[in-house]
């Protein structure tokens, strides 16, 4: 398992070279040349295949393409990682984590204050690509455990102004078909709570009560009603977004890191959006357009723990 904190590169291909090293370091193996790395470890579950490339429309989007059980045009899925700098060669914050069987990959453009921001107030969009393995929920889905499971990064505003929709897809579904569509679940309380502001957090991480939790996330085929499937190993729910000023009240903002069953998991906020409407949705959860400076400020989005040793 290997941890890559937040570090700034000055052009895409900065950033590529900087994935390639972090994922050979941490024991996969690389074929091809740059961009287009193809990816694999020996030592998942069942072979993981990654293949990256930048896109052909400069420094909008990075794009990575996963393939199930080998290549094959039926056994392959893309997913649009969308940062809209206005420049190539300009400051991307790098955010990775990752294990033999998971993945997680966060690229923010340049923020407001820097050059090539996309927006002169809120900065460029800051998103994700995940994969990771799944514990199943029945007995029979004896196929689940060694499942690759991809997030898109794309973002889609409540007017869908995005072209991607927020959500994950599982390598194989339960009817046999590759890449079923999926949504993520959390543990929630039951209960809403009238008042200004009050629903965003729910009531065992208000700092009110003297302590934080983290939820399992539920992963739920939507197709053919087949529903849950399990919950993610590597990948832990802590927040929502907490729009405006509030984020800076977030209890987690103080727990960088935290032990999970013994396990070491660092903090990760996979989603800012930085043009359009005021929230973007993801497959984590909504991300708040705030005006994000290029050397403090909480980004309003969801907060997850990814494993990290």
């Amino acid at each position: 398992m290997a941890w890559h904190a937040e570090a700034i590169y000055g052009s895409t291909t900065a950033v590529v070279s900087a994935i390639h090293t972090f994922l050979t370091d941490a024991g996969w193996t690389a074929s091809g040349t740059t961009p287009n790395y193809t990816f694999t470890n020996p030592s998942a579950t069942r072979d993981r295949t990654i293949q990256f490339y930048i896109s052909v429309a400069g420094a909008t989007n990075f794009t990575f393409t996963m393939n199930a059980n080998g290549s094959g045009s039926g056994n392959s899925a893309n997913h649009s990682l969308l940062i809209n700098s206005q420049s190539s060669t300009a400051n991307f914050r790098l955010t990775m984590a990752c294990g033999p069987n998971h993945v997680m990959i966060v690229i923010e453009g340049p923020r407001n204050g820097e050059s090539y921001a996309l927006d002169a107030t809120y900065g460029s969009d800051k998103n994700f690509f995940f994969m990771g393995s799944v514990n199943s929920y029945f007995t029979a889905d004896n196929d689940l455990d060694a499942l690759v499971l991809g997030g898109t990064g794309t973002m889609q505003s409540a007017g869908g102004s995005r072209t991607s929709n927020p959500r994950f897809l599982i390598m194989k579904g339960m009817g046999g078909q590759y890449w079923a569509e999926a949504e993520l679940r959390v543990l929630k309380g039951m209960t809403e709570y009238p008042g200004s502001g009050a629903g965003e957090y729910p009531p065992s991480i208000e700092s009110t009560v003297g302590g934080v939790f983290v939820s399992p996330i539920v992963v739920m085929e939507t197709v053919g009603g087949t529903g849950v499937r399990g919950v993610l190993r590597e990948l832990f729910w802590a927040s929502p977004s907490e729009p405006g000023s509030g984020e800076s009240n977030n209890p987690y903002n103080s727990l960088p890191e935290m032990l999970i069953n013994g396990v070491l998991h660092n903090q990760i906020r996979p989603v800012h959006p930085a043009a359009g409407d005021t929230t973007y949705y993801s497959p984590f959860g909504q991300g708040q357009k705030t005006a994000m400076a290029s050397t403090s400020g909480y980004a309003g989005g969801p907060v997850m723990y990814v494993r990290s040793a």
